[in-house]
């Protein structure tokens, strides 16, 4: 899966798990969503920085 789709998907999670709360709900799920975004954008980072180097 290309690295833009998963920025797609956890980013709707991200906005899903936003409109919850945002509302006065309560999202049992935010950890999780929380913990992929976090590693996705360390993905991304981390083959950013191996494409500058070359």
């Amino acid at each position: 899966m290309t690295a833009s789709a998963q920025l797609a998907r956890v980013g709707n999670n991200l906005n899903q798990v936003a409109r919850v709360l945002n509302s006065g709900g309560h999202a049992e799920y935010a950890d999780d969503v929380m913990a992929r975004v976090l590693r996705a954008a360390a993905r991304v980072e981390a083959a950013a920085i191996e494409l500058a180097r070359r």
